[in-house]
């Protein structure tokens, strides 16, 4: 299955090539590899590449959604 167009938030503020990106900044994600991770844009063309080793950085969207819907019991 494709990730490819779901979005991730950081879920901390993360610094990559000399820019900080806070506690919710959002990337869609615009490539994938099993091996390297996701390749991830956000909607001012950042571009993160190969995601792997941050890959506790952020989380889907939809999964967020998803929990929080449970934890509301709906």
């Amino acid at each position: 299955m494709t990730m490819k167009g779901e979005r991730v938030v950081f879920l901390e503020d993360f610094e990559f090539n000399n820019k900080i990106y806070k506690k919710g900044h959002q990337f869609k994600i615009v490539g994938e590899d099993s091996m390297r991770g996701y390749d991830l844009e956000d909607d001012n063309g950042n571009r993160i590449s190969e995601t792997r080793l941050i890959s506790d950085k952020y989380e889907l969207v939809s999964k967020l959604r998803d929990d929080k819907l449970k934890e509301l019991g709906l």
